[in-house]
This record gives structure tokens, sequence and C-alpha cells, in this order.
């Protein structure tokens, strides 16, 4: 009987983009001949083609093997915000009698990656003040007076930034 999928980790939402992936089998596996496809199941696109053959079993781009399960290292963080398949191609896998794997061509074993974070927002300073006193002062003024002295581009106290 040929090896088949039963879990894939990480799963679920949120992954990290550098995640290990350890596919699960139903039975002791070994390297067979083709490719492991990590697949971008939200745009429909090829993420890596892993060459079981040459791939190597450390560091980035590996595969390895134990027992019943194989662990993948990307070559290069996943993309953000997407949904990411496992894709053995047939006879990329074998078991131990050497029943090849048959092909999965689905998003069946997914996960999705973490969103990307956007980088915040730098503001400048209108002022800056250097001691508590030069902060309750420039405070005080502002409270007094929030229409006064308001700096070019903002339109009252609620718009301006202070730099501590």
């Amino acid at each position: 009987t040929p090896p088949t999928i039963t879990a894939i980790t990480p799963n679920g939402i949120s992954v990290p983009i550098n995640s290990q992936i350890v596919v699960t089998f139903s039975e002791s596996v070994k390297k067979g001949v083709g490719n492991i496809l990590l697949w971008n199941e939200t745009t429909n696109s090829q993420i890596e083609a892993l060459n079981v053959a040459t791939a190597p079993t450390t560091g980035a781009g590996s595969i390895s093997y134990y027992l019943n399960q194989i662990t993948i290292t990307p070559t290069n963080p996943l993309p953000n915000g997407v949904v990411v398949s496992v894709r053995p191609e047939a006879g990329s896998i074998k078991d131990l009698p050497n029943n090849n794997i048959a092909a999965v061509t689905t998003g069946l074993w997914s996960f999705s990656t973490i969103p990307a974070v956007n980088p915040a927002t730098t503001f400048t300073p209108d002022v800056v003040v250097s001691s508590v006193a030069s902060l309750i002062s420039t405070l005080t003024s502002w409270q007094n007076n929030p229409n006064g002295t308001v700096p070019a581009g903002k339109a009252a106290l609620d718009d301006r930034v202070l730099g501590v």
C-alpha cells in the first residue's frame, strides 16, 4: 500500500513565515524521485520545488527523513498572508517496500502564514521638550490656546505631535 499523508505541522492560521514543515505519513518513508512542491494556494502558484534526490538534509532548502515523517526547511521565508500547501509529486516519496506516493495536487494539506505587518508611521514632532518643566509649559500653552500657534499642516491641538 502506498504511503499517504496523515498530518502536517504547522497547521491552522498565522503560521510564522520561517517555519519548518513536518509532514507525517501513514508509514515509514524514504525519498523517491521527483519534487515536493510548496504551493501558494492564494495565488495558485509555486513557491518552491524541492528535488528529493538533490535536496540537502539540513539547512535551507532541505528535506530530512525520520521514520514516518519528513521535515522540510524552505530555502526562503514563506510569503506573508497566504495559504501554503505541501504537494508531493507522484513517486517523490516511497514507503520502505518501494511503493510510490500518489501525487497530491490540491491544497488538502495546507496552513496560512501570518499576515504582513506594515511598518509604523513615523512622526516628526512639532515641539521637542527636554525637561518636565518644558513639557508642562508646552501642554499648558496648548491647552490654554488650542488654536493659537498651530504648526504648519496641523489643524488644532489634536493634530500636534510632541517629542519627549
